[in-house]
């Protein structure tokens, strides 16, 4: 095998392992290092794969704004599956609404006092209470 195959091969083996390392961190984690303005590409990538990149790259890689635009595409996919659910499930609320019919009134509920009322033995406060029917010993 030529020396340059075999250099090809330990840089691809090297990114690879970069690539892992790199995709490992945690998601809440890098989201709250991106809205901090932090950036963990220095510490997350090795100081050998650094230097072996052009300085232009290198500064793109480790400056301010490269992170936060990695996490903006998923971060924003995201958001609008989250939204659309929300707005999915408040149509199917709402139509299960509107489908319910007018209010119905169990027969349970006809004979009762509303509060306050005379002849309603728990009453709320302000209201009347009549006691009737009480034996004195």
């Amino acid at each position: 095998m030529a020396p340059e195959a075999a250099a090809r091969d330990a840089a691809a083996h090297d990114a690879a392992g970069v690539a892992t390392g790199i995709a490992g961190i945690p998601p809440i984690g890098a989201l709250f290092a991106a809205f901090l303005g932090y950036n963990p590409m220095a510490t997350l990538i090795p100081s050998s794969a650094l230097a072996a990149l052009p300085s232009a790259a290198r500064s793109t890689v480790l400056g301010t704004s490269f992170f936060p635009q990695i996490l903006a595409g998923p971060f924003l996919d995201g958001l609008h599956v989250a939204f659309t659910v929300c707005v999915v499930l408040s149509l199917g609320a709402a139509a299960a609404s509107w489908l319910r019919g007018p209010r119905y009134i169990h027969d349970d509920e006809v004979g009762r006092v509303a509060p306050g009322a005379p002849g309603d033995r728990g009453a709320g406060l302000g209201a009347p209470v009549v006691v009737e029917n009480v034996e004195h010993a």
